[in-house]
């Protein structure tokens, strides 16, 4: 999964997630890019393997691979 690569590469919020994951596409599209990232993330989180620091957005949150 690019967004697990991403993370285990240092990128721990949301944007810079989206800045690697989808580098070949266009910045127009990176806010939805980021509703999406964001979406495999709490799934990741709820299924155990990703944690987040806080409990406020998710979209701002530094994220982490449990």
């Amino acid at each position: 999964m690019q967004i697990i690569a991403a993370m285990r590469e240092g990128a721990t919020r949301i944007p810079d997630i989206v800045k690697i994951v989808y580098a070949a596409y266009p910045q127009s599209l990176y806010a939805a890019a980021g509703h999406s990232v964001c979406c495999h993330l709490l799934k990741l989180e709820d299924e155990g393997h990703a944690a987040r620091s806080g409990e406020g957005e998710p979209l701002a949150d530094c994220w982490t691979l449990v």
